[in-house]
């Protein structure tokens, strides 16, 4: 019995002993590790005056807004000392109070998103000194490129042509830099550019709409007639409020053998010599064709050049057979085979303007001027 005895403990020893090590083999798993019940968890501490916190929090938090409210919603005889009737008198103190307080808001959001001035511009001068037209230009990508350096810092490039470009159109246009960017460095900039100062005023950033996050432009505040206003930007979000007087151009960045301001002054001088009463509509027409406003012109202007070409050969050629017909039957000799020329009235042109290639306007290297014959009206083509 005794040796029976030991064998059956010994055989359940060995089967509690296998049992026992399939099952942590089963626990431990492939990977080796011990399930979460295995470890020693430390119990969790509860922090202690985490309610008074909040309270506290709570209470700061009520104190700063009806402080705030108490500030900006005091009515205005309270502050200036002034006797006037206040508009929310009638109503319940704390409403009252709420209702001056949004108004408060609102008047300093305006500040910010409306322009400075609600007549950006002043009179127009009396005649003969005010221009017909007035044009509102961009100064970023249009007159100026600006780039970056790492050893030079900030280099601003002027664009070919300026010069000629303002002096052209000096005559007929009131020339108004409307730009996005602020005046701190912007305004030093446009002294350089423009030394003859044509230009006669500078609007800002600050006198643009701010609206989803975009400075647009509006001409209901420039205190001139809109239709004989011209505003030219390269972003069509900034002159969405009046899409009709506006000229979209393409960036310019940098090209020293951009054109783009020839036929631009091209196009400006033409309607200013038209003397068109109204510019939108002639806006209207060259957008309608699709493309680019300026090589419609430009393309128009070309087919224009044919056709008046062919008109005068067709016309000196049967001045010539008439001459000679006449002279056979009056035995006369004639002392002309074609008619005189036809007189184009032209507008009074100044002195040659000299061209002088872009350059930077922070000291740089400069380009030799380059003097161009025929005036400005022979540089934008229209002699």
């Amino acid at each position: 019995m005794t040796m029976f005895s030991r064998l059956l403990s010994s055989f359940r020893y060995s089967s509690c002993s296998l049992r026992r090590g399939l099952t942590v083999r089963r626990s431990v798993g492939f990977n080796g590790s011990l399930p979460r019940r295995f470890y020693y968890v430390k119990p969790k501490k509860k922090a202690s005056g985490s309610g008074q916190a909040i309270l506290v929090l709570a209470g700061v938090t009520l104190a700063i807004t009806g402080g705030a409210i108490y500030v900006l919603g005091r009515p205005e005889d309270e502050i200036i000392g002034l006797q006037e009737q206040d508009k929310y008198a009638g109503e319940n103190p704390f409403k009252a109070y709420l209702l001056r307080a949004k108004d408060t808001i609102l008047s300093y959001k305006l500040k910010f998103t409306e322009p400075s001035s609600q007549l950006l511009l002043p009179e127009p001068l009396p005649h003969p000194y005010q221009r017909p037209y007035t044009l509102l230009i961009e100064v970023k990508d249009i007159f100026i490129h600006s780039d970056y350096e790492r050893n030079m810092g900030w280099r601003h490039q002027k664009r070919p042509g300026l010069d000629a470009f303002l002096n052209a159109l000096f005559d007929y246009y009131e020339i108004v830099v409307f730009t996005s960017e602020n005046a701190l460095s912007t305004h030093p900039i446009i002294d350089k550019m423009d030394p003859n100062q044509y230009i006669m005023y500078r609007l800002y950033r600050d006198s643009t709409k701010y609206i989803s996050g975009e400075h647009v432009k509006d001409l209901t505040h420039i205190n001139r007639s809109l239709n004989r206003v011209i505003m030219v930007d390269t972003n069509p979000l900034s002159v969405k409020l009046q899409p009709e007087n506006s000229i979209i151009l393409d960036k310019w960045t940098g090209d020293i053998y951009d054109t783009s301001l020839k036929d631009l002054g091209a196009f400006l001088l033409t309607i200013a010599m038209s003397n068109t009463d109204d510019v939108r509509p002639v806006l209207d027409y060259y957008k309608e064709q699709g493309g680019n406003l300026l090589e419609t012109f430009k393309a128009n202007q070309a087919r224009l050049r044919e056709e008046e070409e062919k008109r005068m050969s067709t016309y000196s050629s049967k001045g010539k057979r008439f001459g000679s017909t006449f002279n056979v039957f009056s035995f006369k000799k004639s002392s002309s085979s074609s008619p005189a020329p036809l007189e184009v009235a032209t507008a009074a042109t100044p002195a040659d303007t000299p061209f002088v290639s872009p350059a930077p306007l922070d000291g740089g290297e400069t380009n030799k001027p380059q003097t161009t014959g025929g005036g400005w009206l022979g540089w934008l083509g229209l002699k």
